[in-house]
């Protein structure tokens, strides 16, 4: 018996890395989805100045020097916001709870409610 048990926890383990690997998949398609569909709406609902939500976000390593000083470069606040946009949907769903935050932090919450993906994946 027990060397069944041991053969049944030796599957365990890389079906947990499988399953977890589709989980995360998963939810970074329906982030990706959902801020690409309301895309329009934040870059022109974020502020005009993003220097604190972008400060907020190289703090927590979301974005690098590099990234933020090329979202900076945009000739308009519509295309800074849009690029910072771009970037976020990019990257992993963590990184997409820290720009959550960091809107929250900046007095921006209202657009963290259009970003919620209730009830699949709810905001901490």
């Amino acid at each position: 018996k027990w060397e069944e048990i041991g053969k049944y926890i030796g599957r365990v383990g890389p079906l947990r890395e499988e399953m977890q690997t589709l989980v995360n998949s998963i939810i970074d398609d329906t982030v990706q989805n959902k801020l690409t569909s309301e895309q329009i709406l934040l870059a022109n609902n974020l502020p005009q100045n993003i220097k604190e939500l972008l400060k907020y976000l190289l703090s927590n390593s979301v974005i690098t020097d590099y990234d933020a000083e090329t979202i900076e470069k945009g000739e308009t606040s519509f295309k800074r916001n849009n690029k910072l946009i771009e970037l976020i949907t990019k990257r992993p769903y963590r990184d997409f709870v820290i720009f959550c935050d960091a809107l929250k932090e900046i007095n921006c919450g209202h657009l963290v409610e259009r970003l919620e993906i209730y009830p699949a994946i709810p905001l901490p």
